[in-house]
């Protein structure tokens, strides 16, 4: 677990939703089975944050590329839902910076790992 690029981050306009949680077994008689992948269901959540120079961008895609090497590590944040101490997440989509003058926002999709 790495921790987030800097160490103050504010983020805003947070969706949050269940994984699918539930593994289907369809047996020969055409009957079906379903039963928990987890004994409790691992959230995602979908945020953005401000990035605000040339130089605060090129950071984050350093620490992006070479610390959490595209999304192969799991990152340490505080917990989205309590925001009390922190939980691991793992990003499960690549991030995508607006294409616009500073600040610039950066949309991020994570799930709880």
């Amino acid at each position: 677990m790495v921790n987030w690029y800097k160490t103050e981050q504010k983020f805003f306009g947070m969706d949050t939703e269940p994984s699918e949680n539930v593994e289907e077994t369809v047996f020969e008689s055409g009957k079906s089975r379903y039963t928990l992948k987890n004994s409790s269901a691992k959230l995602i959540h979908s945020f953005s944050f401000l990035i605000s120079s040339k130089e605060e961008e090129l950071s984050f895609w350093n620490w992006y590329n070479t610390i959490l090497l595209s999304r192969t590590q799991t990152v340490g944040l505080i917990d989205l839902v309590s925001h009390s101490g922190v939980k691991e997440y793992r990003m499960i989509k690549e991030p995508q910076i607006q294409n616009s003058q500073y600040p610039k926002e950066c949309s991020v999709s994570v799930k709880e790992e």
